[in-house]
């Protein structure tokens, strides 16, 4: 009996290492988005600037994308592949989209999209989602 519980607790430490190892793995290989910061810009209109640090593995990089980038995309994405079932990026707004208020929530709204866009199995390792996040 001592045996069986012996091989047991072994077969469980080589299990859980290598699930451990397994999601090193997985997590080296994604992307992690964060929106740190916004800047409003005017040149023929006024619009938002989205600051974004991307992560993935040990490069680190930082990119600006306004919401008709993410819209693009979104857009791209959506043709690419028809029968998934992806995420939907935050609509358009025509009037008031300098408000403060507002672009904190679609702050936000981007925020979730792209944590729920870069965990897509089928967007994950696309070469729009490379594009899209380039420096």
């Amino acid at each position: 009996k001592f045996d069986s519980i012996k091989r047991r607790k072994k077969w469980f430490k080589k299990k859980s290492k290598t699930n451990v190892e397994e999601e090193k793995k997985v997590t080296e290989q994604t992307y992690n988005i964060t929106i740190y910061s916004t800047e409003s810009k005017s040149f023929i209109f006024s619009y938002t600037a989205y600051k974004l640090r991307v992560t993935k593995a040990e490069e680190i990089w930082e990119i600006e994308k306004t919401w008709s980038d993410f819209r693009e995309f979104a857009n791209k994405i959506e043709k690419e592949y028809p029968k998934s079932k992806l995420p939907e990026c935050p609509p358009r707004k025509f009037w008031g989209v300098m408000d403060p208020d507002f672009i904190r929530r679609r702050w936000h709204d981007l925020q979730v999209y792209s944590e729920k866009i870069v965990a897509h199995p089928d967007v994950k390792d696309s070469p729009l989602l490379k594009q899209f996040l380039c420096p």
